[in-house]
């Protein structure tokens, strides 16, 4: 899942702020009294399994026309503000699995 974060007050977001069953259930609802912080811009279930060490390539486009915002200049969550993007994985399973690896691309204009 790919979340852009609309009013975020300078620490990162916790699962909380997102899913109301952040600890019983990897599949939940997003919390309804932050519909309007969270833009869920890519949602996509994968089926992993540890047995038979699946991989899989996903690729997607999204135009945006928006700014992400910065507070200061330093490389901490403390520095983020509107707009940040954050890519949120879940998992049903305790421990060491699934192992996600990534390559991820963005292009943007600094105005």
């Amino acid at each position: 899942m790919l979340v852009r974060d609309l009013e975020n007050p300078g620490v990162d977001f916790v699962s909380t702020d997102l899913f109301t069953l952040p600890t019983t259930a990897y599949i939940s609802d997003l919390v309804m009294a932050n519909s309007e912080r969270f833009t869920v811009l890519y949602d996509k279930t994968f089926v992993l399994s540890y047995i038979n060490r699946d991989s899989l390539v996903d690729t997607f486009t999204k135009p945006m026309q928006s700014h992400i915002k910065y507070r200061g200049s330093a490389t901490s969550s403390a520095s983020n503000a509107e707009g940040a993007l954050y890519l949120v994985v879940a998992s049903n399973a305790a421990s060491n699995y699934p192992t996600i690896e990534s390559n991820l691309s963005f292009t943007y204009t600094d105005d």
